[in-house]
């Protein structure tokens, strides 16, 4: 009973690693894949902006928009980290670009509302490992390599802690046996 703490945490642990290999399967070099994500309305005329962030060249992203209602017309942009247009696209309900970076850096997509209803978006920015073949993301995959990460911290972290208490209580029980 005494190592019960420990011995969940390091159960933890193994639970979280195994989660991120096993969803390493499905998405090649998990943890340094970057992504972006936005959801939410746009109105006549609004813009919302995502950065996807240290992006290195020859290596594959990809952005996914889709929206609601079907019938309201976007505007996509996408900019290198010169800001030089690599897509300018009008839209209605799903859009998806693959792109080759040239160069290292930010890159930066715009998606605009032309028409004059509003529009519920979701937007997902991100290496082209993160996506299916056929355009969608891989979320399942994603929010499992998420899970599988907070598993693994937090069953360090009450490892530590179960140590801790460990240390603590025999010191206690040397110091009252010394008297």
């Amino acid at each position: 009973m005494k190592r019960f703490p420990f011995v969940v945490s390091l159960m933890v642990i193994f639970i979280g690693l195994l989660i991120v290999f096993v969803s390493s399967v499905f998405v090649p070099d998990p943890l340094h894949a970057v992504n972006v994500r936005y959801k939410g309305t746009l109105f006549q005329n609004d813009e919302a902006t995502i950065q996807l962030s240290d992006v290195q060249r020859r290596k594959n992203i990809s952005l996914y928009i889709s929206s609601e209602p079907d019938s309201i017309v976007l505007n996509a942009r996408v900019l290198n980290p010169r800001a030089n247009l690599i897509a300018d696209q009008n839209f209605s309900n799903k859009y998806h670009l693959d792109i080759t970076p040239t160069l290292d850096g930010n890159y930066t997509a715009s998606i605009r509302n032309v028409n004059k209803e509003f529009s519920n978006v979701d937007i997902f920015f991100a290496s082209s490992v993160l996506f299916y073949p056929n355009g969608t993301p891989k979320l399942f995959e994603i929010n499992m390599i998420k899970i599988g990460v907070i598993l693994f911290i937090l069953g360090i972290v009450t490892a530590t802690i179960a140590c801790i208490f460990e240390l603590l209580r025999r010191y206690k029980r040397r110091q009252y046996s010394y008297s």
